[in-house]
C-alpha cells in the first residue's frame, strides 16, 4: 500500500535524480528507476498489493506523466528517456492487469518511435549523449 500512495512522488524525485548536474547522482539513478519501476510493475500486477481500482489509478497517473513527458518539446533528453524506460515497464503491467491505459498502446508505440533516433533530437547539444539517449531508448523498446 505504501508504494501504491507514493509511487507518483518516488517517480518524480528518481527522475529529478536522473537528470541532476551531479553525475554520480545521474548514473546511480538509471538502476535505482529501474528497480522502482519493476517492482511497481509487479505491484500492480499483484492482486493482494491493493484494491484492482487503487492500482489502475496509479498506473493511469504514471501513465499520464509519462505521456506529459513524451509531449512535452521543453524536456530534457534524459527525461524523455526516463519516460520511455517507464512506459515499457508499465506496460506489462497495465497488459497483465487488462488496463484500459493498455489499450492506448499503439499511440504510444507511434510517439515512442519518433523518438528512437538521434536526429529527433533538439539541435546542439552534445552528439555522443544525443546518439546514447537515442541509443538507451532503442534498447529499452527491444
Amino acid at each position: 500500500p505504501g508504494l501504491m500512495d507514493s509511487a507518483p512522488e518516488y517517480f518524480h524525485a528518481l527522475l529529478r535524480c536522473r537528470v541532476a548536474a551531479n553525475k554520480s547522482i545521474r548514473q546511480l539513478a538509471v538502476p535505482a528507476m529501474d528497480e522502482f519501476l519493476r517492482a511497481l510493475s509487479e505491484a500492480l500486477v499483484d492482486e493482494s498489493s491493493a484494491m484492482a481500482a487503487t492500482r489502475e489509478a496509479v498506473l493511469k497517473r504514471l501513465t499520464e506523466e509519462v505521456t506529459r513527458l513524451l509531449d512535452n518539446p521543453q524536456a530534457k533528453n534524459k527525461e524523455i528517456t526516463t519516460a520511455v524506460r517507464a512506459m515499457g515497464k508499465l506496460v506489462r503491467a497495465a497488459v497483465a492487469m487488462g488496463s484500459q491505459v493498455a489499450e492506448h498502446l499503439d499511440v504510444m508505440m507511434k510517439k515512442l518511435s519518433k523518438l528512437m533516433m538521434a536526429d529527433a533530437f533538439a539541435v546542439g547539444g552534445n552528439d555522443f549523449e544525443r546518439r546514447f539517449e537515442a541509443m538507451d531508448r532503442q534498447a529499452v523498446m527491444l
